[in-house]
C-alpha cells in the first residue's frame, strides 16, 4: 500500500469516527458555554458552577450549584434557557437572577445549558 492512500485511508477513518461520535455537536457546544460561563456566570455561579463565585456570599438566595444533580435534575433545558433569558422574577426563581437577553445571543444561552448539564453529571 502506497504512502497516498494509507493517508487518504486513514483520513477516512478519522472522519467516520468523529461523524459518528453522537456526542461531538454536545462537546462543542459545552465548549462554547464553558467559556460563557465563565465571563458571564462564575462571578456568582463559581468557575465550576458550584454556586460559590466571588459574587455569592453577599446574595439571598445563594447562587444555584449546577452542580447538585438531585436540584439539577428537575429543571428542563427551557426551563434553563428562560431562566437565563428572561432573569429569575418573570420565572418564579431568585429575584437577583439578571435577564442575560441584551448581552446573549440565544445560541449562547443553549451553549450555557448544554455546560451546566455536563457539570451535574461529575
Amino acid at each position: 500500500m502506497s504512502i497516498p492512500h494509507l493517508f487518504s485511508y486513514t483520513t477516512l477513518l478519522i472522519f467516520f469516527v468523529l461523524l459518528s461520535c453522537p456526542s461531538w455537536a454536545q462537546l462543542s457546544a459545552a465548549a462554547k458555554g464553558q467559556e460563557v460561563h465563565q465571563l458571564y456566570c462564575s462571578p456568582c455561579h463559581g468557575p465550576r458552577g458550584e454556586g460559590n463565585g466571588s459574587l455569592a456570599a453577599k446574595l439571598q438566595p445563594p447562587p444555584t450549584n449546577f452542580t447538585d444533580k438531585k436540584q439539577i435534575s428537575t429543571l428542563t433545558d427551557d426551563h434553563l434557557v428562560e431562566l437565563i433569558t428572561k432573569g429569575g422574577g418573570p420565572v418564579h426563581a431568585s429575584p437577583i437572577m439578571p435577564s442575560w437577553a441584551p448581552i446573549l445571543r440565544p445560541e449562547d444561552v443553549r451553549n450555557v445549558v448544554t455546560y451546566i448539564r455536563t457539570l451535574s453529571r461529575k
